[in-house]
């Protein structure tokens, strides 16, 4: 049987304009009306810029199914979720910066995420920016997205993940508990868990757009079009019941784990009332 096409996100326009006019936007006397509002639009500046001057990619999540296990994912607050990016970042098409003359490096990486349109209608404009650990610099490690309507950000720490997962989002320097915050949760849970998948399932990342695709002619700015397929096995692992504790991302970043730092891997969910095992130390010299 012929499987049907189907339709991804529209042309984000909004910010499209922003890339091609970003010269003149920077000789502009902007206002801020607070540090945060600061904080984001110069995020979002540097972000255009990016995208202006360099092939940026273009992922799309192939499937409702593979988007939904994004959104559906929890973020694991237990570890230092800079350092996690940071490290899940390794393979993908970054800018390295340095931030008060040269002494602290950090990572940038713009992308545009597209996926079937009734769950992302229009294009976001991604930028990740982080540190190889949350302590070597907060105000670097942030996401800042933009959709049709407007530009947020969250900051990579437990605290700002904690809000959002809480449904709490900071929209013109007020907490804000809506439908749209809701949204960007979803969101930036997409964003995050995408990020750690590329990471631990390469070989799931395909050049091109996706076979079936319906798209806008002016929707790609690049060539580097991506394709993020699902893995059947993590499929058939994340069936949730009530009775599981949640499945996870880990990623290697210390460098006891020699070969594997920076890899990884999806923690499958475990039963909470079950077998009691063991975990002994091995050889951890070829990891």
């Amino acid at each position: 049987m012929k499987k049907s096409r189907i339709k991804y996100s529209k042309t984000n326009k909004r910010f499209n304009q922003l890339v091609n006019n970003i010269d003149s936007i920077r000789q502009l006397n902007i206002g801020y009306n607070n540090l945060k509002e600061k904080q984001l639009k110069q995020m979002i500046l540097l972000q255009a810029e990016i995208e202006n001057k360099y092939d940026i990619e273009n992922i799309f999540i192939e499937i409702e199914e593979l988007y939904k296990f994004f959104s559906s994912t929890s973020i694991n607050l237990q570890s230092d979720i800079a350092q996690q990016v940071y490290y899940s970042l390794k393979n993908r098409k970054c800018v390295d910066e340095c931030f008060e003359n040269k002494k602290t490096p950090f990572r940038l990486y713009a992308f545009r995420l597209f996926a079937p349109i009734n769950l992302i209608p229009t294009s976001l404009a991604v930028c990740i920016s982080c540190t190889q650990t949350f302590n070597e610099g907060n105000i670097l490690n942030y996401i800042t997205l933009s959709d049709s309507n407007s530009s947020q950000d969250l900051m990579l720490h437990k605290k700002g993940i904690e809000y959002l997962e809480n449904g709490l989002v900071m929209i013109n320097n007020d907490i804000t508990r809506d439908e749209y915050s809701k949204k960007l949760l979803e969101y930036y849970r997409v964003i995050l868990n995408l990020i750690f998948y590329m990471n631990a399932f390469p070989e799931n990342v395909l050049k091109g757009v996706p076979e079936r695709a319906i798209i806008d002619v002016d929707n790609i700015i690049s060539d580097k079009k991506i394709t993020i397929s699902k893995n059947i096995k993590l499929f058939k692992n994340h069936e949730i019941s009530p009775h599981l504790r949640r499945g996870h991302w880990r990623t290697f970043t210390s460098d006891y784990y020699k070969n594997k730092k920076g890899e990884t891997i999806w923690i499958d969910p475990i039963y909470i009332k079950g077998e009691a095992l063991t975990v002994i130390e091995g050889n951890t010299e070829n990891v």
